[in-house]
């Protein structure tokens, strides 16, 4: 007996791998164009495709070959060479000459099919996205059901493939609607936030912290609906790189509990296959997302990215303005919505931007986010980054250090430390992250040695001559290679206390002359201070016996050199600097174990350096 064959319910009905491209041809050429290319009827007719990315070109071309065989059809794509889509370019031509019609499909057909092509074109159609009612055809077609519930916007960022495959795979109507919606929700889900720090442990300078309690305070209104979508202000955060501001955005989120949908400039022009036009599609999508979803926050990054068109010429101007004013256009749409929706920009030249782009009523507010300035805003950001790691004291160390140094080279401090420590076994320590702070320029191992004992050569002079040191460090700043910090005398100083601060000055010259390997130019800076101050102290100060001062005696543009003044300087400078040597020899031993300290960890704070010093046990220090 012969094996039967049994048929399933669907065995009549087509597969979506067929039905949608053809649902998509018949839809965008339309029934009566559909039939006449398909029967070869005339008038003989040049058609061009433009679809949404380059993907979409084999799977409408191989659907177009199978059902019009009597027309001469061919995709054109970026990727293809030059010469290759040329001549694809000069077989339509010449099939057209030949009296049959030609079909063009392409991404990017301004600059990817020939001009000569373009001059014959009798009809072009645009596929944007996915249509419902295509989709929904197909559906019906496929599972012989009728979809319930289908939207536009569900569709949204659903390729031709994946519809395919959503459909195909689908057991039901309602399954493949519920498999596209997956789709969508995937590829446009919100931001992940599981690893984002609230508002309330992210280290914040203060301008930015009194913004985001006013803007928290604001989007906790909105939702208790006192007061209206409109009210909430939009913003750019503006910054160096590294300064956090994509951090701030998702903590923004995080805390207030809404969904964060993030994008760029960037991605906008890398969409469609690299089409300007597709730009202002990008944007249209993004903010179609937004829109879809109740309490959204939009972060659009590199914002820089957008030109200032009043800035362009002509020509470029020409060019661009459809797609500013295309972005600007969706901006508008957001805020005219009444949905609760924030937008947030992010750029790192805030002057680069377009005025109409940061006008009121569009991302208005400037909210400067900068590398901390201070010593509490940077301990702010060391203790996020370092937690209980290491003891306070090394702590206080690494927050010098980080005054100023963007959060992003302050985490990569932290973590490139921890990677040393883990791979030598080990728990982190100070010199494992002053190492990644420090920069050498190009000095050897003997001249950081010299600058080090150069410093401490300042610091332990002054202490002992009862100066407060706050810090010491070998890390160069401007034009300086490192720098003693420290409380000089008052404002109106004694005689003693002048030759004391100015024999501190001396130290690091004496230091460099015994132990250094000699005196060098790096101490110019010391005796200018040093000159500058004992002239004051005998010429205008009344300190050495002189009263009249000589600044009222000769004006700036009499200043004619005066031999005795210089002789007199020259002397006591000089009897100073012999003070200076002589403390500085007694004091050899902590000099020298100041000086291996900061070569280890390149910058010390008072208490580690007064707790360096002690150990040596030096004589006591001056009252």
């Amino acid at each position: 007996m012969p094996k039967s064959s049994k048929s399933t319910p669907n065995s009549s009905r087509p597969n979506a791998i067929v039905a949608l491209p053809v649902a998509l041809i018949e839809h965008v050429l339309g029934r009566a164009l559909f039939k006449r290319l398909k029967t070869a009827e005339p008038p003989t007719t040049a058609v061009l495709i433009k679809v949404p990315s380059e993907s979409w070109c084999d799977v409408l071309e191989s659907c177009l070959t199978r059902q019009l065989d009597r027309v001469e059809i061919r995709s054109f794509k970026h990727s293809n060479r030059s010469s290759s889509r040329n001549s694809a370019a000069t077989e339509l031509l010449n099939t057209l000459g030949s009296g049959v019609s030609t079909i063009a499909i392409s991404a990017t057909p301004a600059t990817a099919i020939s001009e000569e092509y373009h001059s014959m074109t009798d009809q072009v159609f645009e596929i944007e996205s996915l249509d419902v009612g295509v989709i929904r055809k197909v559906i019906r077609q496929v599972t012989g059901q009728r979809p319930k519930g289908l939207k536009q916007i569900d569709l949204l960022s659903v390729g031709v493939h994946e519809a395919m495959a959503a459909i195909g795979a689908g057991n039901s109507a309602q399954d493949c609607v519920e498999r596209l919606r997956r789709v969508r929700a995937r590829k446009l889900a919100p931001v992940e936030l599981s690893h984002v720090p609230t508002l309330s442990r992210l280290p914040l300078t203060i301008p930015v912290r009194e913004w985001t309690d006013m803007l928290m305070a604001d989007l906790a209104r909105l939702d208790a609906g006192e007061i209206a979508p409109s009210a909430i202000r939009f913003a750019t955060l503006d910054g160096p790189p590294g300064t956090g501001k994509s951090l701030l955005a998702a903590s923004i989120a995080k805390s207030s509990g809404w969904k964060l949908h993030s994008t760029s400039v960037q991605e906008w022009f890398n969409a469609g296959d690299g089409h300007l036009g597709a730009v202002t599609k990008a944007c249209a999508n993004f903010v179609e997302i937004l829109l879809s979803e109740d309490r959204s926050i939009g972060f659009i990054e590199e914002l820089q990215s957008i030109p200032d068109r009043g800035r362009l010429e002509a020509k470029g101007r020409d060019w661009w303005m459809p797609v500013v004013d295309g972005i600007l256009i969706q901006i508008d749409r957001v805020r005219h919505s009444g949905k609760k929706v924030l937008l947030l920009g992010a750029c790192n030249h805030y002057s680069l931007l377009d005025p109409a782009l940061i006008r009121p009523g569009r991302l208005e507010m400037r909210i400067t986010v900068m590398p901390p300035s201070s010593h509490s805003e940077a301990e702010k950001f060391v203790r996020f980054y370092i937690g209980d790691r290491l003891l306070e004291p090394d702590i206080q160390v690494i927050v010098n250090l980080a005054i100023g140094a963007t959060p992003a080279k302050i985490e990569a401090a932290v973590r490139s430390a921890e990677a040393r420590a883990r791979q030598e076994d080990r728990p982190i320590t100070l010199e494992d992250v002053t190492r990644i702070f420090f920069s050498d320029d190009g000095l050897d191992d003997e001249q950081i040695q010299r600058l080090a004992l150069h410093e401490a050569g300042h610091a332990v002079v002054a202490l002992r001559l009862g100066t407060a040191v706050h810090s010491v460090t070998i890390i160069p700043y401007g034009e300086s290679a490192g720098s003693t910090k420290m409380h000089l005398a008052s404002r109106a100083p004694t005689a003693d206390e002048v030759e004391d601060m100015i024999v501190i000055q001396l130290a690091g010259r004496a230091t460099d002359e015994l132990f250094g390997g000699g005196a060098d130019s790096g101490a110019s800076a010391d005796l200018a201070f040093a000159t500058r101050l004992l002239g004051d102290a005998r010429n205008n100060w009344g300190l050495y016996g002189r009263l009249a001062a000589r600044e009222q005696l000769f004006s700036s543009s009499q200043g004619a050199s005066d031999p005795s003044l210089e002789d007199w300087i020259e002397t006591k400078l000089r009897q100073l600097m012999d003070r200076s040597r002589e403390m500085v020899t007694e004091n050899e031993t902590a000099i020298r174990v100041l000086a291996a300290r900061l070569v280890k960890v390149k910058i010390l704070h008072a208490g580690a350096i007064r707790e360096t010093i002690d150990q040596t046990c030096a004589s006591p220090a001056k009252d």
